[in-house]
C-alpha cells in the first residue's frame, strides 16, 4: 500500500516539475509547451496507479470485513468455550455437593404417584379459585384427606403443574414425598438437604450459596447442622427478583421426630415477609 502511494506521488511531482521548468523559461502560458503525449502519458501511468489504489484499498477494506467477521466468529467460539468450561464446572460443583449432602431422591415417589395418574384426575381442583389463588399468592395450601384417597397423586399433579412454570423459567421448585416405607424420607434432615441440592439445581446464586456451604465446612469434610442447612435455605429463598419459589410436601405426618418441636416450615418461613409457597399433602390429624 505504501509503495503504491510513493509511485503515485513520483508521477504527480514528475508532472509539477514540468510545469515548474516550463514557467522558470518564461511564463504561466509555456505550460502550453507540454506535449500532448507527455501528458497522457502521465495522466495513464496516475489513472493506471489509482486504479491500483482502488483494487488494494478494496482489498483492505474487503479484508477488515473478513477480519471483523473472523474476530466476531472467534469471539463467538470463545464465549462459547467459556460457557461450557463454566457448565462443566457447575455440574462437578453439583456432583460434589450431592455426595457430601447425600440426600434421598424424591423423584421416585413422584414417579410412582405419576403411574397412578389418569387424564382429568382433579380437575376440580386445579380449575378452582382456591388452587389458583395459592399459586399466586400463597404462601400456605394444606390438603388434607384419608388414607388411600390420593393426595399423593394429586401432590405429583400439583408438582408437574408448577413444573411447567419452572421451565419456562418464571418460578422455582423443590418437593418431597415424607414415605413410612422408606427410613431416608422420615426426618428432617434429610427434607432440607434434598430441597437445598434441588433448589441449588436452578440458579446460579442458589447454587452458589450452597456452595459457600460447602466451603466453610471445608470442602465437604464436615456435615452441616440442621440448623445451618435451615439458614442455608432461608438465603435461597430470600434471593431478590429470583420469582415465586414453590415448595411442595407429601405425607408430612410421616416424619416422626417432628412432633413437639417446630416443623421445617415455621422454621424456616416464620419470620418471612414474603414467604415462599408451601403446599403441604397430610391426613386428618
Amino acid at each position: 500500500m505504501t509503495d503504491i502511494i510513493v509511485k503515485i506521488m513520483v508521477e504527480v511531482l514528475g508532472i509539477l516539475a514540468i510545469a515548474t521548468k516550463e514557467m522558470r523559461q518564461g511564463s504561466t502560458k509555456a505550460l502550453d509547451k507540454l506535449t500532448h503525449d507527455e501528458v497522457l502519458m502521465a495522466t495513464a501511468q496516475v489513472l493506471k496507479l489509482a486504479h491500483s489504489v482502488n483494487d488494494k484499498v478494496n482489498i483492505i477494506i474487503d479484508d477488515g470485513k473478513e477480519a471483523k467477521a473472523t474476530s466476531k466468529e472467534v469471539k463467538v467460539i470463545m464465549q462459547q468455550t467459556e460457557n461450557k468450561v463454566d457448565e462443566a464446572k457447575r455440574n462437578q460443583l453439583q456432583q460434589d455437593l450431592r455426595k457430601w449432602l447425600s440426600p434421598p431422591d424424591p423423584s421416585t415417589n413422584h414417579n410412582i404417584a405419576r403411574a397412578s395418574h389418569h387424564s382429568g384426575t382433579a380437575s376440580w381442583f386445579f380449575q378452582g379459585s382456591i388452587f389458583k389463588e395459592w399459586k399466586s399468592r400463597g404462601p400456605l395450601l394444606w390438603v388434607h384427606g384419608k388414607p388411600g384417597s390420593g393426595k399423593s397423586i394429586l401432590c405429583s399433579t400439583i408438582i408437574q403443574d408448577i413444573e411447567a412454570m419452572c421451565e419456562a423459567g418464571i418460578a422455582f421448585m423443590a418437593y418431597f414425598y415424607f414415605d413410612f416405607r422408606d427410613a431416608n424420607k422420615q426426618n428432617r434432615h434429610n427434607l432440607l438437604t434434598s430441597l437445598l441440592t434441588q433448589l441449588s439445581t436452578r440458579s446460579n446464586h442458589t447454587c452458589d450459596i450452597l456452595s459457600n456451604l460447602y466451603s466453610s465446612h471445608n470442602n465437604g469434610g464436615r456435615q452441616p447442622s440442621d440448623d445451618v442447612l435451615i439458614h442455608c435455605l432461608k438465603l435461597m429463598l430470600s434471593i431478590p427478583n429470583q420469582g415465586p419459589v414453590y415448595i411442595v410436601l407429601d405425607a408430612l405426618d410421616e416424619c416422626p421426630n417432628t412432633s413437639g418441636m417446630p416443623s421445617p416450615r415455621e422454621q424456616v418461613y416464620g419470620n418471612r415477609d414474603r414467604p415462599a409457597q408451601l403446599p403441604r399433602q397430610c391426613r386428618d390429624l
